[in-house]
């Protein structure tokens, strides 16, 4: 059996220990996959409406065949080019398609 030890505040602690505490702060029940999708659409689309000045109008974030999908109408390209550099800092390995489409007369 192997044992990792991850250094905390000066303690070791296993994986073991990690996973318990994990278990026992976690107030969430039990999601499905469907579900933690569902939360990280919804995170990702605060995140890009807080960025982004809450200048994308009809913002929409659907996880598609293992891809998430970035929809709605932005001013410009710069704003649009704006929503993929900040799906890329803050979910860092992520699948994603960047479909907005730019329409300056918003």
């Amino acid at each position: 059996m192997c044992v990792f030890l991850v250094k905390y505040v000066g303690v070791f602690l296993t994986i073991r220990h990690i996973w318990q505490y994990k278990l026992y702060m976690s107030t969430d029940k039990p999601t499905t996959p469907a579900a933690e999708e569902t939360k990280v659409c919804e995170r990702m689309k605060e995140v890009v409406a807080e960025r982004t000045g809450r200048t994308i109008s009809d913002l929409r974030i659907e996880f598609k065949e293992g891809v998430f999908v970035l929809m709605g109408r932005a001013p410009t390209y710069f704003i649009k080019d704006l929503v993929s550099t900040v799906i890329a800092e803050e979910f860092d390995g992520v699948s994603y398609s960047n479909v907005i489409e730019v329409n300056p007369n918003i």
